[in-house]
């Protein structure tokens, strides 16, 4: 594609033409992670990738499209990253449970970058992209299955499991936030297991029939 043509910029990456809207993604979230939405600029991105400053148009139409295209990928990372933790676990959803919730809080805390772009209320995405809601939609649902099968297990009681995921997750952001900003620590939890164990302990608890 002529509007692909590299940029005469020695400092800038190449990238073959067909790497060019991997690359794009791939350069954005080092941007955002090094200076935030306002460091992330089309000019700056053909910079970095050793384009003319408009062939990332030729991938998406503008920034918000390009940051829902990196949330996509930051939510289908934490799908696999939550199926990674409870692989080859004992089939009980509340073990299930605990051991997803270790693996969204171990997503939060190391995957910084993609988790400001997938939660963070100042960064401007485009939330209503088909390919970002689908991988919302499989993060999500994810949680959400093992909720409804704790409760056809008789495990937990019968509320909505959309809204009980809901919880499950914000909870998991606050813990993430108390553990990124030291309050935690400061409040004698150090270890990242014993804050979703606590966590989880309490969520169930509440939530154990009556």
């Amino acid at each position: 594609m002529a509007n692909e043509e590299k940029h005469p910029d020695s400092e800038a990456q190449a990238y073959h033409h067909g790497r060019l809207k991997e690359a794009l993604k791939t350069v954005a979230l080092e941007i955002v992670q090094e200076s935030g939405e306002k460091g992330l600029t089309f000019r700056e991105l053909a910079r970095r990738t050793g384009v003319t400053h408009t062939a990332p148009y030729a991938h998406y139409k503008n920034k918000d499209a390009l940051l829902a295209a990196v949330a996509a990928d930051g939510f289908r990372k934490l799908a696999d990253r939550m199926d990674q933790a409870a692989a080859d676990l004992d089939p009980d959803p509340l073990v299930q449970l605990a051991a997803v919730a270790q693996g969204y809080l171990q997503f939060a805390l190391e995957d910084a970058a993609y988790h400001e772009i997938v939660f963070g209320a100042e960064i401007s995405v485009d939330r209503d992209d088909p390919e970002l809601r689908a991988a919302d939609d499989e993060a999500f649902n994810f949680v959400r299955r093992l909720f409804v099968s704790a409760q056809e297990a008789g495990a937990i009681r019968d509320l909505p499991a959309d809204k009980l995921t809901m919880i499950l997750w914000a909870s998991i952001l606050g813990c993430a936030e108390a553990l990124r900003m030291g309050v935690a620590q400061k409040r004698g939890i150090e270890d990242r297991e014993e804050l979703i164990h606590l966590l989880l302990d309490v969520m169930l608890g509440g939530l154990a029939p009556r």
